[in-house]
């Protein structure tokens, strides 16, 4: 069986997050019953994916909540060291607030090629902003310091997409708005929540939150078991190649022509 390469991965390692940022992409912080995703489910998951999987791009660690909370985080970062050799780049993105210990810092300098970006929301939101970096650079681990304010901000700030639409687009709209949408056209993630692969953290979110009749929840299941590592890797390229998704028809979409707001405003704060 020929393996198909992807672009990017994102692995959600944990369901829980320390901060309640209005505009989460996932709506994290609306979520119930949170928890860390077992580390026998992260194994089973990455055995699934490199079986269909060749190569990975950019593979992140993350897609919603905040990584360095997880309690798996260790193991399943000594897991990927054995798929170093089928991923160009690793990174984790976290929000500033979890300072690494010892622990977790020896075994991300393991990795060849793991970059952390480190999230600065302000004094009053990433407020261990400094010390997580320093962590990171005095372990010799590439860190990058990503401002991320009302100025500085990557895309010019984050969209409101929490409400859904309602009734939903046509298909012809649906269409239209996926291809306009940064986070199906450049970002790409392939967020993978408990084996299961999504377009996009708010695909994940309509998932989570069963906000969409389950017809149009559409996610590739890693852990279907009736089905052969080659049926699942033909839809694992149907899933990447789609020209849209059904839950698209039920988001705001995030479109260059909308509006920005300020990132990481906080939930109960005035």
């Amino acid at each position: 069986m020929e393996k198909i390469e992807l672009g990017r991965v994102a692995v959600m390692v944990t369901e829980r997050c320390n901060l309640r940022c209005r505009l989460c992409a996932p709506m994290t912080p609306y979520w119930t019953n949170t928890h860390d995703i077992p580390l026998e489910r992260l194994e089973q998951a990455m055995e699934e994916l490199f079986a269909i999987a060749k190569k990975v791009g950019k593979f992140s660690v993350g897609g919603g909540g905040e990584p360095f909370l997880s309690k798996t985080l260790f193991g399943f970062l000594e897991l990927l060291l054995q798929y170093q050799d089928r991923v160009d780049k690793f990174d984790i993105v976290t929000n500033g607030t979890v300072i690494p210990d010892e622990h977790l810092l020896s075994v991300l300098a393991k990795f060849d090629d793991m970059k952390v970006i480190v999230d600065d929301y302000g004094a009053g939101v990433s407020v261990n902003f400094e010390r997580t970096c320093q962590a990171l650079e005095g372990a010799g681990i590439p860190t990058e310091r990503r401002k991320n304010n009302a100025d500085t901000s990557h895309y010019d700030g984050w969209f409101d997409m929490l409400e859904v639409v309602d009734p939903p687009r046509t298909e012809e709209q649906a269409k239209e708005i996926f291809d306009q949408c940064i986070f199906s056209r450049d970002l790409r993630c392939n967020v993978v929540y408990d084996g299961k692969i999504f377009p996009c953290s708010r695909a994940l979110a309509f998932h989570r939150l069963e906000q969409v009749p389950k017809e149009k929840d559409v996610y590739m299941d890693l852990f279907a078991q009736e089905k052969t590592a080659e049926e699942k890797r033909d839809e694992l390229l149907r899933h990447i190649g789609a020209e849209f998704f059904p839950v698209c028809a039920y988001c705001q979409g995030g479109l260059r022509s909308h509006q920005r707001h300020v990132p990481a405003e906080q939930l109960g704060r005035t």
